[in-house]
């Protein structure tokens, strides 16, 4: 578990903790945001703060706000949803051995995104390993189980060398 640029152990630990509470059912959204800013204004991280990067020394600047911290639960939790539902999907292959990627298919959705949008494939196809949501901040698309297995051609660009893989998202579309 990590958070850009947090690097107080503490800090991450009961970010983290708190998190997996609110993944749990314990803390709804705004809870865990009230909660997380008032741990970081308590220890000072609140607002702009300078921070030397450990690997080159350099002075950086990061900020905690309430847009961070709603990024911060939003990424975590769909990482969360989007992991339990791979298991169930593994889980349940025996019964429905397919699965389809779906994006929300509206303005908002990466091209890429939307090229991938109804690939219908078997769950122990290789294609998951790289192509599983969220691929990116914001990512609001999942995984379904297909009933069948229609033959589809995968556009090019979801191929192993796609941008995907190298992690070039562009965080204003979704």
């Amino acid at each position: 578990f990590t958070i850009s640029r947090l690097a107080r152990a503490d800090l991450l630990e009961a970010l983290q903790k708190s998190l997996a509470q609110s993944v749990a059912g314990d803390l709804n959204r705004k809870d865990w945001i009230d909660t997380a800013e008032k741990l970081l204004k308590n220890a000072g991280w609140w607002g702009s703060k300078e921070v030397t990067d450990p690997r080159t020394g350099e002075l950086l600047k990061t900020r905690f706000n309430h847009a961070r911290l709603q990024l911060i639960f939003d990424t975590n939790v769909r990482q969360a949803q989007a992991a339990g539902q791979w298991q169930r999907l593994l889980r349940n292959r025996r019964i429905h051995p397919y699965a389809r990627y779906v994006c929300m298919d509206d303005d908002r959705v990466r091209p890429l995104h939307r090229s991938w949008h109804n690939v219908t494939l078997p769950l122990d196809d290789p294609w998951w390993q790289t192509h599983r949501p969220p691929n990116g901040y914001r990512c609001r698309c999942r995984i379904i189980w297909a009933v069948s297995y229609p033959p589809l051609t995968l556009p090019t660009i979801c191929s192993v060398e796609s941008s995907v893989v190298h992690g070039e998202f562009n965080s204003k579309d979704s």
